[in-house]
């Protein structure tokens, strides 16, 4: 499976983004690429929307 390297998101004023998970599976590392620090080799995203 291939995809493009870019990642997007559109968080509205108002809105909150929540990253959760168990110990060790990357929420440091995801938050350290979002701010530049590291660089992703491979991802695997899921979300969940709670109304």
């Amino acid at each position: 499976m291939h995809s493009d390297s870019s990642l997007s998101a559109c968080i509205k004023q108002g809105q909150h983004l929540a990253i959760s998970g168990v110990s060790g599976c990357g929420k440091s590392s995801l938050l350290q690429v979002i701010a530049g620090i590291n660089h992703l080799n491979r991802v695997l995203l899921s979300s969940t929307t709670i109304d």
